[in-house]
């Protein structure tokens, strides 16, 4: 399955340079704020309040909205206005070049348009090879909880791209596995795959400059247990799953199959790294 960021997808089409595309990620960032910032510019919530509400949103599936809501610290009226004006000021990336005047009009339009249908023939083909597994729909969740979850914590628009083969697998030095108990069917285990690159960006989402190789460490695992934990519970939430067990993070090679499994190998990339996921069922009764 061939995919693309936006980005690339221009840039290989010729309508734009990887300046222009620095230059409008620059912008993106510096104009984009996250709703706990808007809420506390707009005197809704305290920093004491969005720092309650981020750490919550750790070890569950709710948005930060839908939680800020449910603690009373915010009307559902307010929230919705707060989330409009947040739409509002969105600037994305095909947004920003268009504003910078690296992009015509018709070149913004026309190029937003081929990247939606092939964004359409992405999901479509991932939906196939999903649907062909044992427990399509529990696969379904555990990708889609992924990619939310790198988007939420490690800031990276995670997507999964196709099928992997095991020898893929084999170039990604570390490994965080996960498990959960499905309902009357049996364990769902789960293992991220991940290079040198993926774990440097998770490192870099909460030491910023790691000041040793081993703060690096700790924070790329400090990143994967937060996502790991989110996982167990959106699949704990879904229907008809129980969340079952604890993670643990370890290097070493792929694991391969579970016995008695379907194992499902799957390539998820952020720009500029990829990483690997495994899944697969062990019967209840084998």
């Amino acid at each position: 399955m061939s995919f693309q960021f936006l980005g690339s997808f221009l840039l290989e089409r010729g309508l734009v340079t990887q300046d222009q595309i620095d230059e409008a990620a620059a912008y993106q960032a510096a104009a984009n704020r996250r709703l706990g910032e808007h809420a506390v510019a707009a005197g809704l919530l305290t920093l004491d309040q969005v720092e309650t509400l981020l750490e919550e949103q750790k070890v569950t599936d709710q948005s930060f909205g839908e939680l800020a809501i449910a603690k009373g610290f915010v009307s559902k009226r307010r929230m919705d206005s707060l989330l409009f004006r947040q739409h509002v000021h969105q600037v994305h990336l095909g947004e920003a070049l268009l504003v910078l005047g690296h992009l015509t009009p018709t070149a913004f339009s026309e190029g937003l348009e081929a990247y939606a249908a092939q964004e359409r023939s992405r999901r479509a083909a991932l939906f196939g090879i999903l649907s062909d597994h044992c427990g399509g729909e529990v696969l379904e969740t555990l990708v889609g909880a992924l990619e939310r979850a790198f988007q939420r914590f490690a800031r990276c628009p995670l997507k999964a791209l196709g099928e992997m083969t095991g020898e893929g697998l084999e170039r990604f030095e570390y490994t965080f596995a996960s498990e959960a108990l499905v309902e009357g069917r049996g364990l769902l285990r789960f293992t991220l795959h991940l290079g040198p690159e993926m774990y440097e960006l998770l490192a870099g989402t909460l030491a910023g400059q790691a000041q040793s190789a081993q703060e690096g460490r700790n924070a790329a695992r400090d990143v994967l247990d937060i996502i790991c934990r989110y996982l167990g519970q959106a699949l704990a939430t879904s229907k008809g799953v129980k969340l079952a067990c604890a993670h643990m993070a370890r290097s070493g090679a792929h694991p391969g199959a579970a016995p008695g499994g379907d194992c499902l190998r799957l390539r998820l990339a952020c720009p500029g790294a990829e990483l690997g996921l495994t899944a697969s069922f062990v019967p209840e009764n084998p």
